[in-house]
């Protein structure tokens, strides 16, 4: 009896583990490719765009233009790279900075994610949320 036990205890944990591998590697493969950030608060406006391009090894480009008054605009350009934390976790990082999003819609080709901005920084925090479609 206690064999049988251990034997589905294994089995519980290398079915999580090939689980959880599976559903990170579903998530980036999903996220693979363009995506064109939408401004809601102004749906005219065509001075304002930014371009995320995720690659499958890890990359990450970003395209941006309109950004005058943004305080990211320094640290979101050019290349980075991301890695999955979990399903609906990533982390951006270009040499020391790095900041982890979290997916909280990824339906058809709408991209939603967040993170929280300004806390490890003594700058005002809060949620920084950004929308996108795929190209």
């Amino acid at each position: 009896m206690k064999t049988f036990q251990r034997l589905v205890f294994l089995s519980v944990i290398i079915f999580g583990i090939v689980f959880t591998v599976s559903c990170k590697k579903n998530t980036q493969t999903y996220l693979t490719g363009k995506w064109d950030r939408v401004n809601v608060a102004a749906l005219e406006d065509t001075v304002f765009f930014e371009t995320w391009e995720f690659t499958s090894d890890g990359k990450l480009f970003i395209a941006c233009s309109g950004y005058a008054n943004y305080i990211d605009s320094l640290d979101y350009k050019g290349e980075l790279t991301y890695d999955m934390d979990s399903r609906n976790k990533f982390t951006v990082s270009k040499d020391r900075f790095s900041d982890q999003w979290e997916i909280v819609l990824r339906k058809d080709n709408k991209l939603r994610i967040v993170h929280n901005y300004g806390e490890d920084q003594d700058i005002q925090q809060g949620l920084d949320e950004r929308e996108f479609v795929k190209l």
